[in-house]
């Protein structure tokens, strides 16, 4: 922007405009101008003029100093008189003759000067100035190590306005390199007797061929003989204060540093050190006496190997024999040790296994950075045509996730890059990189937000986004569930578990220690038994108990279930033993469904079981599926949970598996039998006991996959905002693109692929490496002959577009 640029021209405003115009108008020509929406090529540069103009507007004291000062009002002096600077400004438009009227008190050619000189750094000249401190001034002095140890005098000469000058300056002993001296008085001259500035000097030490610098810690080379290495010497060591001599301990080896304290540049505190380093210089030349005296050292010392310092030690036959003990202690000082110390133990294995071994090389490649139409998410060819069909942007703006003013990305496009980046394998904000580049080419015409828009949508949400969010999520599982991903046969099971999510950073709304002791929050997660897919998603605090609110939780998961599958399937709802509650119980039947919960070890629970397993009378049958093999039992009792009008007469199924040897040991355990119980509201016509328990026990493992899937592949690792709405929205995305992901498996894979997810699912379909092509008039991918894969990708894809695509 240059001087001359008018602000209340740029945002159109008056120079009367209050600060709600002024606001009003910026917003206005933001979203008109801002780079994401157009796509002109000076846009960004407007945009940025515009954001300069709002800065100094919209704070009142910036605004009054530039409706005073006009262009210059950054670099005219707070005690500045804005009627002094006016008068100055018509002076010098005028050529330095007062205004008529107007008596000139001060002579022209002096006041042009102070003019002149005050402006001189801003390429301005003026005639006609007040009584104003001179200006403060920087310049660069050099120094030798020598110099900045000692201190002393030096002569600085100083360009001006008036000509040369000289400066006596005094160097302080110690000064360090990048520090700055300051001389009062030595800036330029003030106007009318007003004091002159500050002169500024940044100090920079040059570099010495003898020392190098570290703050105020000065490191030199120490070389030492072999002879004084082995046996040890007193030998002088050189600084920049003066020569000192440092005893070298026997067997010092090459690198090691000696300190010698407070020989550093002096402090106004404390001097730093002089540091030096152990150099063992070999003689060039050597006589026949000194050859001699070397061949008899070598035969002495035959076990000792010279390439690696003595780290390793060689027996005679030159096998290796270990870490030699107390050797750490020789090579390293104590003061370099680090604070993660290393044993001084024997080996753990036989290194003659790693020694001498022919060496296997990976092939040396020379890497460049050339190629622009590979991307490394080809998967995108496969996610896209499936959110593509569900029109899952179209539903969010019918939603109105985000409601944003004309030429903005809407509430469909960033939820939908937020569900990409998360199934690209982001789990940050800043992943939204994924999706960049050729990726955006396979995105066709969607968007990609920038990061700051996307943080906007996350940061930004409150409780109404939130649920709109939710409602999109259910039309979404509607749809797939329409096109063929739904449960097969008559039942619907519906599992809510807990989990907890660590957050990172201070000041997470809603992070609490949990009843585990770690900081973080705890949502609920909902899942479908049959499927895997995920139901509803509810955010909670860390410290919220596992069963609170399990009661509205399961309606809200049952409401995702589809019209016409409910109507047709049978409602059973799974609960761990936080579910075993009155509410859960009245919720489940009001919805006309079948429950399974496992019972908690309360005394009435533990009384129950251990008599049904002492009773001799109690039919045991053989439990089904992999707990059959296990030779474990299945039998039931009636159970009568609470009194008065909260009484209710229930079925407990227990199942009692054999302990093995070096199980650990459980307090229910009784005669070599482990026991675990369950109630449930089923009849025992509809069902036996054996079944109700196999159906409760295996559906169980589900959410937990789930969860462990949401965590590991689809980001629920962590909560990326401070906001806790902004973070329930940003797990709602990851449940959607969990989903998705189960619905590509589903929908589009081979049969032989039903099994197939998480880093499988990742690793073969949706992170493939695959290059970007203009072919023909239109867009290929074309995969590398290596991807053993590429044949079910592309019947994916066939059956994916054969889909059908939903209004």
């Amino acid at each position: 922007m240059s001087d001359s640029t008018d602000y209340y021209e740029v945002l159109g405003v008056d120079r009367t405009a209050t600060s709600d115009e002024i606001k009003r108008a910026y917003r206005k020509l933001a979203r008109t101008h801002h780079p994401d929406i157009n796509k002109d090529p000076s846009a960004e540069a407007r945009f940025k003029e515009i954001g300069q103009a709002n800065e100094v507007l919209s704070d009142p004291g910036l605004r009054a100093r530039y409706d005073a000062f006009g262009a210059d009002f950054r670099h005219v002096p707070d005690d500045v008189d804005p009627e002094e600077w006016a008068n100055a400004q018509r002076m010098r438009d005028q050529g330095g003759r007062p205004s008529p009227g107007q008596q000139q008190n001060v002579d022209d050619a002096a006041f042009q000067d102070f003019f002149e000189d005050l402006l001189r750094e801003q390429g301005r000249t003026a005639r006609g100035w007040g009584p104003i401190p001179g200006a403060d001034q920087r310049a660069g002095i050099t120094l030798s190590l020598e110099d900045a140890f000692h201190g002393g005098r030096r002569s600085l000469t100083m360009a001006g306005p008036t000509g040369e000058r000289t400066i006596q300056v005094k160097i302080p002993a110690g000064v360090t390199d990048g520090q700055t001296i300051r001389l009062p008085g030595q800036g330029a001259r003030g106007s009318e007797g007003a004091p002159p500035g500050d002169l500024f000097l940044h100090v920079t030490i040059e570099p010495d061929p003898r020392f190098r610098l570290d703050g105020r810690d000065i490191e030199t080379d120490l070389p030492l003989a072999p002879w004084e290495a082995v046996l040890g010497a007193t030998v002088p060591v050189g600084g920049p204060g003066g020569t000192t001599k440092i005893k070298v301990s026997p067997g010092t080896s090459t690198g090691k540093r000696l300190r010698i304290r407070g020989q550093g540049l002096p402090g106004p505190a404390t001097a730093g050190d002089l540091y030096a380093r152990v150099q063992i210089v070999v003689p060039e030349q050597s006589s026949p006496d000194d050859r001699r005296l070397y061949e008899e050292l070598a035969e002495l010392s035959p076990g000792y190997c010279s390439r690696v310092a003595g780290c390793w030690w060689f027996d005679a036959a030159g096998a290796p024999a270990g870490w030699k003990n107390g050797e750490y202690e020789q090579l390293y000082s104590t003061s370099e040790r680090s604070t993660c110390q290393v044993n001084a133990t024997g080996a753990l294995f036989d290194a003659g296994e790693l020694i001498g071994q022919p060496r296997r090389r990976s092939a040396s490649v020379k890497v460049k950075v050339s190629d622009d139409k590979v991307t490394g998410v080809g998967g995108v060819a496969l996610w896209g045509p499936m959110l593509d069909n569900l029109n899952l942007v179209g539903v969010a703006d019918g939603r109105r996730l985000r409601p944003i003013g004309p030429g903005g990305y809407t509430g469909g496009e960033c939820y939908r890059a937020l569900v990409e980046i998360l199934l690209a394998g982001g789990d940050f904000l800043s992943d939204r990189s994924l999706l960049d580049g050729p990726t955006q080419q396979l995105r066709g015409a969607h968007v990609l937000p920038s990061h700051a828009t996307m943080f906007r949508f996350c940061g930004g949400a409150d409780f109404g986004r939130v649920q709109k969010a939710a409602a999109v999520n259910r039309t979404m599982l509607a749809r797939a569930w329409a096109s063929g991903a739904g449960p097969s046969g008559g039942m619907v099971t519906v599992d809510p578990d807990a989990t907890l999510v660590d957050t990172y950073g201070p000041d997470k709304e809603g992070s609490k220690f949990s009843y585990r002791g770690e900081v973080g929050l705890s949502p609920l997660i909902g899942v479908c038994g049959e499927t895997g897919d995920v139901l509803a998603i509810r955010a909670r605090s860390g410290n919220a108990h596992p069963g609170r609110d399990n009661a509205g939780f399961i309606r809200e998961c049952v409401s995702a279930i589809p019209g016409p599958v409910r109507e047709t399937t049978n409602l059973w709802v799974r609960v761990d033993s936080a579910g075993y509650q009155h509410a859960v119980f009245d919720t489940v039947e009001a919805l006309g469904g079948v429950f399974s919960v496992t019972a908690p070890q309360r005394s009435n629970v533990k009384a129950k079981v251990r008599a049904l397993a002492t009773n001799p009378d109690t039919q045991w049958v053989p439990a089904l599926a992999g707990e059959a093999k296990r030779g474990s039992e299945v039998a039931e009792t009636p159970f009568v949970m609470g009194q008065g009008k909260t009484r209710r007469m229930l079925r407990m199924i227990v199942r009692r598996q054999r302990t093995s040897a070096g199980d650990q040991l459980s307090f229910d355990d009784l005669d070599g039998w482990r026991f675990h119980a369950i109630v449930t509201n089923l009849p025992a016509l509809f069902a036996p006991p054996a079944e109700v328990e196999a159906h409760h026990r295996l559906r169980g493992g589900i959410p937990e996959d789930t969860i462990r899937q949401l965590k590991e592949d689809f980001g629920l690792i962590h909560a990326p905002v401070k906001n806790f709405f902004g973070n329930w929205l940003w797990w709602h995305a990851s449940v959607l693109a969990h989903n998705t992901a189960r619905w590509v498996r589903h929908l589009g894979l081979p049969p032989t692929f039903k099994r197939c997810r998480g880093k499988r699912l990742r690793l073969a379909f949706f992170n493939v490496a695959a290059r970007v092509v203009n072919h023909a008039g239109g867009l290929e991918l074309r995969l590398p002959r290596s991807h053993a894969w590429a044949d079910a990708f592309i019947e994916a894809l066939t059956r994916i577009r054969a889909l059908p695509a939903f209004a």
